[in-house]
Parts: structure tokens; sequence; C-alpha cells
């Protein structure tokens, strides 16, 4: 029996992208279409094991008909290293009034170095007002903003014949990547200020924080911030994926999102600046004479698209309550207006 709390839901997707209890919906009848937790097919401890564990995934699921989603970082990078001479690769490049961060030099060079086709895929605000209520009708959910993105390369993908989408999505989760939330030690109340995406008390009229995956990541009052990643950050990521992809009627492929740690992750090898330090040494392999690029995943110029956007109308939201909000944060608060209009939801 599903529970409407409308104000649990707004608050939840402020704070995580997604709506934690899986039992409160927003409306009667209005399920979102959520994934389960992927299985667990590969245990890495060394790079060794990561490598295997991509050259049995690639066995098992890569063909002919698979477009790799090529950024210009280490994760897609090494999965280039893996395709097949001549396999096709997309780049996705974001297109405003103002330069933005482009990955298509990077993408480019790898594709060479590997004997790939690569082609760049324009994304421009247009796409958004494009898109959103078709990924909307899919989800029946509020979403993460490069749901846009993946479902037009995913559209484009299958315009070219192929019918799968590989990522080198999860990495980042699952192997230590998020160098400024593992950088120390948070206590409680620390890490629910850090990772909310949203502050919701500037925002929303009824504030309700949404406590319960941090208590259970915490322990005598210090989260354990990778299992707190790895659980509620990585099922929030392959949902977005994954609901993109099917709308488009595309197969979602990442070997990373199928893999897990084993054992702890050395957070004193990540706090020395070896985040991500598995990845690191099998891209060494791979790629000997190159040193990878820092980058942001999946980067969105969106301070830029939302630059004119006042906030929004509806009476759950504060008045001007966007105006010192990063564009990302605006984002959220944009496509959560967006969804309750859409499904007429009511105030």
């Amino acid at each position: 029996m599903k529970d409407v709390d409308k104000n649990y839901c707004l608050n939840s997707f402020l704070q995580f992208r997604f709506v934690f209890d899986k039992n409160k919906i927003f409306k009667e009848n209005l399920i979102p279409n959520y994934c389960d937790v992927p299985k667990t097919k590969y245990f890495i401890k060394t790079k060794e094991d990561m490598d295997y564990a991509i050259k049995d995934y690639f066995a098992k699921n890569v063909d002919s008909k698979t477009v790799l989603m090529l950024s210009g970082g280490m994760d897609s990078a090494i999965l280039a290293s893996y395709m097949p001479k001549g396999a096709m690769t997309f780049t996705l490049k974001c297109i405003a009034d103002e330069p933005t961060v482009d990955e298509t030099p990077s993408a480019k060079n790898y594709a060479k170095i590997n004997g790939l086709k690569n082609e760049i895929i324009e994304i421009d605000w247009h796409d958004y007002e494009k898109y959103i209520n078709v990924l909307l009708d899919h989800k029946k959910a509020p979403f993460h903003s490069i749901e846009v993105q993946i479902f037009k390369a995913a559209l484009k993908a299958k315009e070219l014949g192929y019918t799968k989408l590989l990522f080198g999505e999860s990495a980042d989760v699952l192997f230590g990547g998020f160098s400024g939330l593992l950088s120390k030690d948070w206590n409680f109340d620390e890490f629910v200020n850090r990772y909310n995406y949203v502050p919701i008390a500037s925002v929303l009229k009824l504030v309700n924080p949404v406590l319960e995956p941090y208590k259970k990541c915490c322990k005598n009052n210090l989260v354990d911030v990778h299992q707190f990643v790895s659980n509620y950050f990585y099922l929030e990521a392959t949902n977005s994926y994954r609901n993109a992809c099917e709308t488009a009627g595309i197969e979602f492929l990442s070997p990373y999102n199928v893999m897990r740690l084993e054992g702890e992750l050395d957070l004193k090898r990540v706090r020395r600046g070896e985040n991500k330090y598995i990845i690191r040494e099998l891209f060494k392999d791979r790629y000997p004479d190159l040193i990878p690029n820092e980058k942001i995943p999946m980067p969105r110029p969106m301070e830029l698209w939302l630059k004119d956007w006042q906030g929004p109308k509806r009476k759950e939201f504060k008045e001007d309550c966007v105006q010192n909000l990063t564009g990302d944060a605006k984002w959220l608060v944009y496509i959560l207006e967006k969804f309750l209009n859409y499904y007429n939801i009511g105030e």
C-alpha cells in the first residue's frame, strides 16, 4: 500500500534526487519507474581484477550494435581501449551563450588511439524543452539533468541502427572518485549539510528533512561516506541512466555498474590525491604514455541555461528561493515544479 505524502517526496527529491522511501508517493496511483540495485557480478581488489571483469563483461554484452559514450575522463577512456577496432563512440558537447567545458578534444584523441569512430552529440537548452515531458512520462518522477543528454544520445544511436549504449557510469561512486566527500571524516550534522543537493530550508515552505539514509550509514556520529554513496548515490545515478536509455528504447550497459570494491576503500590513498586508485592503475596500463584528465562527470552549463529563470511560482516554494543556488540546484527546483504541474499535483 502506497502512502501519498507529497511533502516527504518534495524534501527527499531535493535532498537526494529521488524519493528514498518507496512506499511514499507524490500522488495516488503515480508510481515512479525506479529500477532495483543491479546484481553485483564482479568483486574488485586489484587492477587485474578489473581488467578481467571488463573483458568478461564485454565478451557477454558488447557487440557490433554497441556505442560507447566517450568523455574526456579515465573511466570511459579505459573502456575505449577494450572496444573492437572501428566501433562507434559518441561524445556530448553542451552549447551555451558562453564557453563551457569541452571534452571533445580529449575524447577524439582516445578514439583515435584506439581506432574508433567518434561522433559529437551537441546539447542545448532547446533539447531540454523538447524532451522533458517525454522523460517525465516514462519515469513518473522528477529527474536528474543528465537524463536529457543521455536520452538525445540514445535517440541518435537508435537512428543509426544501434541497440546498446555503453557508459563508464558508477566508477566514481564505487571506487573512491568523490575526493571532496571523502576528504575528511564527517560527523552526522556536517555531512547532512554538506551532501544535500538543495538547501531545503531555503527553498521549501514545509521543511521535513529525510535523515534515514544518513542514519543507516552512521556509527558513533561519523558517516561512512563510501558506504553512503555506494548505496544511495549509486542507486540514484543508475536510475537516471537506465530511465533515459529505456525511454529511448536502448539498452544501458556499464561494466563498473555491476562491480563492487572488495574490502575497504583506502581513504589514505584517496586523501593524498590518488582517488580512484584502481582505475588510475588500470589507466596507466592501458595508456602508459598519457596523464589522465581530471574532469567533472558529464558537465552541463546549468548556470548559463537557467540564468534568466526567476524561480518557481507554486505555493510549495518560498519566494525568490533560487537566487543563491548553483545551476545544478536550480535545475532540481525547476524540474520539480515542472513535474508537479505536469501531473497536476495539487498545492
